[in-house]
């Protein structure tokens, strides 16, 4: 739904390994998100979490209680699935922000962005990224060419889409860019 001044809203989640059961935190600030009249519910595409691990302890942050590890971060795509699957009030439109094209095989990315807005009924929403160094080098992602990456990315994914089933490679027609982008060493 669309507010009088033409803007819409969305709500961010965390997705953290939450109690008393995986789910809890993100399914309630689903709800929430339902009852406040927002537009979307976005979740983030993280191994790791930003805030520093030293203050997440009980003695400085209460959430603790709820969230015992800070990089309990749950796989995105699985938990808007999940969302959708267990929750059929609000129909919310359900976003990733932002999945990174560095970690992320695109093929992979396209699938699951396709499979979701199948399931929903044209809800999902593709929020895609080149990442960051702090989510990738410590997991052994090359960081040297991050924009390239996301345009091999976008082209890949959109290659998918339009091609109507048809295999997809390197050669095939629905590679608009192939010969100048993917010059890569």
């Amino acid at each position: 739904m669309a507010t009088r001044t033409g803007f819409r809203v969305g709500v961010s989640d965390v997705v953290l390994a939450a109690r008393p059961t995986v789910d809890a935190l993100t399914r309630g600030n689903y709800l929430g998100a339902v009852a406040s009249g927002v537009d979307s519910f976005w979740v983030p595409d993280h191994l790791n979490q930003l805030f520093p691990r030293s203050l997440w302890q009980p003695k400085y942050c209460g959430a603790t209680k709820l969230v015992p590890t800070i990089d309990a971060s749950l796989e995105p795509w699985t938990m808007l699935g999940n969302i959708a699957a267990r929750n059929r009030v609000g129909r919310l439109r359900l976003g990733v922000a932002v999945t990174d094209t560095g970690r992320r095989n695109p093929a992979v990315t396209a699938q699951a962005a396709a499979t979701l807005h199948l399931l929903t009924r044209g809800r999902a929403i593709l929020g895609i990224g080149p990442g960051e160094r702090e989510g990738n080098e410590p997991y052994g992602v090359d960081w040297s060419k991050p924009v390239g990456r996301f345009e091999e990315g976008m082209a890949t994914i959109r290659a998918l889409w339009d091609s109507g089933g048809e295999l997809v490679n390197r050669d095939s027609p629905y590679f608009p860019l192939r010969n100048a982008l993917f010059a890569l060493p």
